[in-house]
């Protein structure tokens, strides 16, 4: 389900929650660090949908595409901080 009225929200801190997905973020247009460390993500596509995002942790992950990794980090145009692994 979607995160109502979440539509302000700047931070959101999803740490050690052994999530192997995350599920859409789209409403979340102004945030602007998200934190998914020592989870068990194996990609990070869903950041795209972050155009604010200016800090990016996903470090403790199972990412291992580097190449499809690297091209959703350089779509964010306005990312600052990167924590990959």
């Amino acid at each position: 389900p979607p995160l109502r009225g979440s539509s302000l929200l700047q931070q959101l801190r999803l740490q050690h929650c052994s999530f192997s997905t995350i599920p859409s973020l789209a409403a979340l247009r102004a945030l602007t660090l998200l934190d998914v460390s020592h989870n068990a993500l194996s990609d990070v596509a869903f950041a795209r949908a972050l155009p604010a995002l200016e800090t990016f942790v996903f470090a403790h992950n199972a990412v291992q595409d580097v190449d499809a990794t690297l091209l959703v980090v350089r779509s964010l145009p306005r990312l600052k901080s990167l924590d990959p692994w």
